[in-house]
């Protein structure tokens, strides 16, 4: 079971896309903290003013006082955050519904395994009501009657195979080790 919890964690698309989500927002947080940093801007200038030539050095540096990055990089973080919540609500829910789709199919399990002893114990009446009809000693009601009676054990058999199928293509599709089901 935890096996198939761990290959579910890394497997299913909705919990992949969390995590893509999770990995833009980190990258998001360093670009904003980057564009947070001042950039320094050095030159020179030339001025040509009243037929006299000025040439001179300036530099700047912002000041991120007030700057309206503060409020990206928040943004950002919070983006973050709301992506890791959404990664531990799907994980929670992922592993209900493995839990879920697993004790279903341990159930229709031991149904099926069950219905095996079921499945002999008709064919032997069935054998036997035969043998007697063979050999005049029923009716061919009685012979009809377990006849019947082996075919609706045989259509109940198919049935629960059917569902023991249906719950191992369930934990299947739960645990994201296939994309699609199929009903």
């Amino acid at each position: 079971m935890d096996a198939i919890v761990e290959q579910a964690l890394q497997n299913r698309t909705d919990i992949q896309a969390i995590k893509s989500t999770m990995d833009v927002a980190d990258a998001n947080i360093k670009l904003q903290k980057s564009n947070a940093l001042p950039v320094p801007e050095l030159g020179l200038i030339y001025n040509p003013q009243n037929k006299a030539h000025y040439m001179g050095v300036y530099g700047t540096i912002e000041i991120p006082i007030f700057s309206r990055n503060q409020g990206e990089i928040k943004k950002s973080q919070v983006l973050k955050q709301q992506a890791e919540q959404a990664l531990r609500a799907t994980e929670t829910q992922a592993q209900t519904e493995i839990l879920t789709a697993y004790k279903s199919y341990v159930t229709h399990k031991q149904n099926l395994q069950n219905f095996n002893q079921l499945l002999t114990q008709s064919q032997t009446i069935l054998n036997s009501v035969k043998y007697s009809y063979l050999r005049g000693g029923t009716t061919i009601i009685d012979f009809l009657e377990a006849q019947r009676s082996w075919l609706d054990t045989q259509q109940q058999y198919y049935d629960v195979l059917g569902q023991y199928r249906q719950s191992y293509i369930d934990l299947l599709y739960a645990s994201g080790m296939i994309n699609q089901i199929a009903q």
